[in-house]
């Protein structure tokens, strides 16, 4: 069942790579192999895993796969190494699956040139007209 609001916890470390001048911050989220990412100062990496862990429950969710149980902090903190922390991360899916749900595609149509001609003179936006039109079709009042 989709809930609305999710919390995982996220393993992070500071990290030091040869790539990169400074130490920079990894977290992975543990049981959801799909979700680890980095960033150059916390604030950052926070932003980027709550972002990826938000992605991977979106597309668990688009695919009806269960999502794994988080881990326990107080059990899982004998398994950290040394430069390892624990941090909560706060997926909040409404607004994650109102922006995937209204990203625009693109879509061809075709329609006759004296149609196009007189459409273009009143400076028409068949983006919308398409769209006012399909709602219209298909009984739906309004999505968001």
């Amino acid at each position: 069942m989709k809930k609305d609001f999710y919390t995982y916890i996220a393993v992070v470390s500071l990290e030091k790579d040869d790539s990169r001048p400074d130490e920079y911050y990894a977290a992975y989220v543990p049981n959801f192999g799909e979700v680890y990412t980095d960033g150059e100062d916390l604030e950052e990496l926070l932003k980027n895993i709550t972002e990826c862990l938000e992605f991977g429950i979106y597309g668990r969710e688009k695919d009806n796969e269960d999502l794994p149980d988080p881990i326990n902090p107080i059990e899982y903190k004998d398994k950290l190494k040394d430069n390892e922390f624990l941090m909560s991360v706060n997926a909040i899916m409404p607004r994650v699956r109102k922006a995937f749900d209204n990203i625009s595609i693109k879509k061809t149509l075709t329609i006759p040139q004296w149609l196009n001609i007189e459409a273009m003179k009143q400076n028409l936006n068949f983006s919308q007209i398409l769209q006012d039109a399909l709602k219209k079709e298909l009984g739906i009042v309004e999505k968001y």
